[in-house]
């Protein structure tokens, strides 16, 4: 063996063992009082709740389906997580006896100065989220943005609160895992801290559980008085008109679809309703679509919630789009509800493998993007 081929073997054991970094991401928040009712409290007075099973699942009951049309059985694990920027290592060379016997023994027993491997991380990227665009879930091009200035105009010169957001929706988003920490919880933006404005704009709105929000609610119950809850709201008054009343918000975060199996006429018609009650209100609608697919592989609902957020042209917070990003969809045992991250510290690896996790942090960018382009706080 010449001299040259045995430095290139011994360069080539130091660099088998070495591999890249991992690329952790993070978020922050600020808490002020909750100005309604927290979660037990308002759970505990809803006339409409006693008659909910204990974990108000939707009514659909038929298996789950999987986008392959197959019956899906509970998942046991999450997949194990892959981390950004890894590399595998080489197979190690070795040094036979042959080799050494034609080495002189002083490069046997004298280190061979080597120069370690470059490794280069992927950089973070305030545009990316999962290695997809921001704007694949944050749906707001210029039309929609103008859209909504109109609406937030509107809302002004009706007193609307250009600092306090309301929730609309089921069990997916009546817990508090959904946003409650960012009021509640000493949390970490870190790569994030570009959101912290947002957290502070809206503080008090995250831990807000309003009266617009009901675990198995179905699209039909926010116009029918039986839903609303009767401490809060006006004989008659829809819980959404009365959440409108009672917070005055600007922005009206919508997550329905779970309990609205079977029926997409109905589904399509109520969504259409509350856009345009919001619309009136001077209260900005923002879609979300779902992870799950409850009522069926064809993605029936999610597809209905994107059609109406382009016929009107207000912001579509397309979570569906990510959701296979995330192990399992970010689903738990159920397939319907989203897998908890409490932590709030965006620095832990899990966080982006947690559906919760996520869908919070993607919250944020949707509410930053109306903040930032929008009502144009700086």
């Amino acid at each position: 063996m010449s001299f040259s081929s045995f430095l290139l073997i011994l360069s080539l054991a130091a660099i088998s063992g070495c591999s890249g970094g991992e690329v952790n991401e993070a978020i922050a928040t600020k808490s002020r009082e909750t100005p309604v009712l927290s979660y037990a409290d308002l759970a505990a007075t809803s006339d409409a709740s006693a008659s909910m099973t204990e974990e108000s699942q939707p009514t659909e009951t038929t298996e789950p389906i999987s986008e392959e049309g197959q019956a899906q059985t509970a998942p046991t694990s999450a997949s194990d997580p892959t981390i950004e920027g890894s590399e595998s290592n080489a197979s190690t060379p070795t040094v036979t006896a042959a080799d050494a016997s034609n080495t002189p023994a002083s490069l046997l027993t004298t280190p061979v100065p080597t120069s370690p491997p470059t490794v280069t991380p992927f950089p973070f990227d305030p545009k990316m989220i999962l290695g997809l665009p921001v704007e694949l879930f944050t749906v707001l091009p210029d039309e929609v943005v103008a859209t909504s200035r109109e609406i937030f105009n509107r809302g002004r010169a009706l007193g609307r609160d250009s600092q306090a957001f309301s929730k609309l929706g089921d069990s997916l988003i009546a817990n508090p895992h959904f946003l409650t920490g960012f009021d509640t919880e000493t949390s970490n933006l870190g790569d994030y801290s570009y959101l912290q404005p947002v957290v502070d704009h809206f503080a008090g709105s995250y831990e807000r559980y309003g009266v617009a929000i009901h675990a198995g609610l179905h699209s039909w119950g926010i116009f029918d008085p039986m839903w609303a809850n009767k401490d809060w709201c006006e004989p008659n008054e829809s819980m959404v008109a009365c959440e409108i009343r009672l917070n005055n918000p600007s922005v009206l975060l919508i997550l329905l679809g779970s309990n609205d199996s079977g029926a997409p006429d109905s589904f399509a018609y109520n969504l259409r309703k509350v856009v345009e009650l919001s619309i009136d209100s001077g209260v900005i609608p923002v879609l979300a679509t779902k992870s799950d697919r409850f009522e069926g592989p064809e993605n029936t609902n999610n597809i209905l919630v994107r059609t109406i957020a382009a016929e009107y042209a207000i912001p579509l917070w397309d979570f569906d789009m990510l959701a296979d990003a995330i192990p399992d969809r970010g689903l738990t045992e159920d397939l319907v509800h989203l897998t908890p991250f409490d932590e709030y510290d965006y620095t832990m690896p899990e966080a982006m493998q947690k559906g919760h996790g996520v869908h919070n942090l993607t919250a944020l960018m949707v509410l930053e993007a109306i903040r930032t382009q929008v009502m144009q706080f700086p």
